[in-house]
């Protein structure tokens, strides 16, 4: 095999590991915490979940449509969070007109996915954590928004946007039907998080209570 097949397939490698994996263990982290920190969403999660899976039944993926709630809760925790806040860089494949500015061939461009997540404008209060916002008067169907973009747009944007938000909605599901997700006695986490390659909340042990029954 030539070094650079070698190379390629290394960076491929890498690719997938760190947009595949790391990506949804961080946005899960913020999941598991948002439920601990804000237990009337936790019981939200729940009830749905009881209602549409029962205490014994494990989620599938064909269950999002009568879950919206928990897949609301999700794209917040996307939106609220934005684990990667400036995305991946970019370069122009050919001059482009924006806003005004010329951007000749092989600019590199960086998107600022937090600003568009957290523009007041648009959001109203945006750092506020509210799934209501994605769903409609109703709380039965979700509502999409042209300011949020998680995985980018476009012909580049991520191509796993799908199989992510259906893994963490499986995730999230299975945990509030299972769990009652608490924090550690003597514990005092927050919200503040620290950016490496991803934006992600400080190392907390958390307590996953098995229920059993549905009266938990």
């Amino acid at each position: 095999m030539t070094l650079i097949k070698l190379e390629a397939l290394a960076g491929n490698t890498q690719t997938l590991f760190g947009a595949g994996s790391d990506t949804a263990r961080t946005t899960l982290s913020w999941i598991v915490l948002t439920m601990a920190l804000k237990p009337h969403y936790q019981t939200k999660l729940r009830i749905e979940a009881r209602n549409v899976l029962g205490p014994n039944k494990t989620p599938r993926p064909e269950d999002r449509t009568s879950m919206p709630f928990t897949e609301a809760f999700v794209l917040e925790i996307l939106r609220w969070q934005t684990i990667a806040p400036l995305s991946l860089p970019r370069r122009t494949s050919t001059t482009v007109q924006m806003a005004g500015y010329t951007l000749p061939e092989g600019t590199m461009v960086i998107p600022n996915l937090y600003a568009c997540h957290h523009d007041r404008k648009y959001w109203g209060d945006p750092e506020t954590f509210r799934p209501e916002r994605f769903l409609n008067e109703n709380g039965t169907k979700l509502v999409k928004h042209e300011a949020f973009m998680p995985f980018t747009l476009g012909r580049r944007s991520c191509p796993g946007e799908g199989l992510a938000i259906s893994e963490l909605f499986l995730y999230t599901a299975a945990i509030a039907n299972r769990f009652q997700v608490a924090l550690v006695p003597g514990t005092s986490p927050t919200f503040e998080g620290i950016t490496h390659l991803v934006y992600e909340p400080v190392h907390i042990n958390f307590c996953f209570i098995p229920l059993n029954s549905p009266d938990n």
